[in-house]
């Protein structure tokens, strides 16, 4: 008979606060197909045009490449958590964090929440800033956001 290992320690989460939230987010699927595919069409046509016009089936196939990447939040899930600690964002291989006490200012889209680090709409939004994708689950995650956040205010 094997034993197993005790769980992890982890820390209790307040009375009254919400349970730690996860979901994941897919634009390709949630989209309209149309759009999805035209999506797909365009990096296509692009990548034949280039390969077409310098003459190299590389150059297709590297602005084929290019353009997925640039396109892979919209192609591929990303894995959202939002705990008391604050809200993680994993998309590929790379996970951005925010704690509640670096969030500043939340701008409500009609697809998300935009969580930034600065009172004002900056420059530098988009390289600091996090943008949590709603996936059926807009209220369940602006409930969730504005009670830790409140509560990070409450702490300064």
């Amino acid at each position: 008979m094997t034993e197993s290992a005790p769980p992890a320690a982890t820390e209790p989460t307040p009375l009254g606060a919400p349970e730690p939230l996860q979901w994941r987010a897919h634009p390709w699927h949630q989209e309209s197909p149309l759009k999805s595919t035209s999506l797909l069409a365009v990096i296509f046509i692009v990548a034949i045009v280039a390969a077409w016009s310098f003459e190299q089936m590389l150059y297709g196939i590297i602005s084929a490449l290019l353009l997925l990447a640039a396109t892979s939040r919209y192609l591929l899930p990303t894995n959202f958590l939002l705990s008391q600690d604050g809200v993680a964002a994993t998309h590929l291989w790379n996970t951005r964090r925010l704690t509640w006490q670096q969030v500043l200012r939340i701008d409500v889209h009609r697809d998300g929440l935009f969580l930034s680090p600065f009172r004002q709409p900056s420059r530098l939004d988009g390289f600091r800033g996090l943008f949590l994708r709603y996936a059926d689950n807009g209220g369940q995650v602006a409930i969730v956001v504005d009670h830790w956040h409140q509560a990070a205010q409450t702490q300064r």
